[in-house]
């Protein structure tokens, strides 16, 4: 069954909204500019410092200190930031194609597994879908942040940016950013095409599924009742 012009239409500027709204994403501009600033600054500090035959300038160590612990709060900042702008956006749209969503993402499950059993059930497999590998360490590392501080943790040594690291600098922070950076957007857009298989797409094989389970509940007589309702709706 195709969907009609009109749905297609509306499905289609409903997307565009959505993804202009997910990439409209100020805070990654602004802390995209300071990244840029303070890190050239950074490298030549360290570089004046390295060649430097007499005494070492407090100052300079000092500014030095001070540009890397701005830069490395930054860049926890844009991480966290990172993945509640790519959670609040996969919960909205989870929600906006599934009204009972709602009322299921009220119990007190975690929240990711709360999403991946939801969709499961309307047979779409989270991690089947593009870059889930990137999100879910976006995810990890997210966690980690909020949590253990300057440290990192088991859940995110794998990560190649990590190994053998036992705290967070920002040019690790930064190089797993710049790695998933368009994660996000390429998730979003690979499940709104499951989600629009599982709303408007109909194979033989799920009509057989759909009328069979309708037929265990149903009389005859209803069953022509249904059969003469849908025909009615036929555009």
């Amino acid at each position: 069954m195709e969907i009609s012009k009109a749905n297609k239409e509306l499905n289609k500027a409903g997307l565009q909204f959505f993804y202009s709204s997910f990439e409209n994403n100020f805070f990654d501009s602004m802390s995209n500019e300071i990244v840029t600033t303070y890190e050239p600054r950074i490298n030549e500090l360290k570089a004046q410092i390295k060649s430097d035959k007499k005494a070492l300038g407090y100052m300079k160590h000092m500014e030095l200190f001070m540009l890397e612990e701005k830069l490395l709060a930054i860049s926890k900042m844009r991480i966290v930031h990172a993945y509640i702008h790519f959670e609040i956006h996969l919960k909205q749209l989870i929600r906006l194609c599934y009204s009972e969503f709602e009322n299921i993402n009220k119990t007190p499950l975690n929240r990711w597994d709360l999403i991946k059993a939801f969709l499961k059930s309307k047979d779409i497999i989270l991690q089947e879908i593009s870059n889930y590998d990137q999100i879910n360490q976006l995810r990890l590392l997210n966690n980690v942040i909020k949590h253990s501080g300057d440290s990192t943790h088991k859940t995110i040594t794998g990560f190649s940016e990590f190994k053998n690291k036992k705290t967070f600098t920002h040019t690790d922070l930064n190089q797993f950013y710049t790695r998933i950076e368009y994660s996000g957007s390429n998730f979003l857009k690979s499940l709104v095409n499951q989600i629009n298989r599982d709303l408007f797409e109909f194979d033989d094989l799920k009509l057989e599924t759909i009328s069979g389970r309708l037929s265990k509940r149903m009389s005859n007589e209803t069953i022509d009742k249904l059969i003469e309702k849908l025909d009615t709706k036929k555009r």
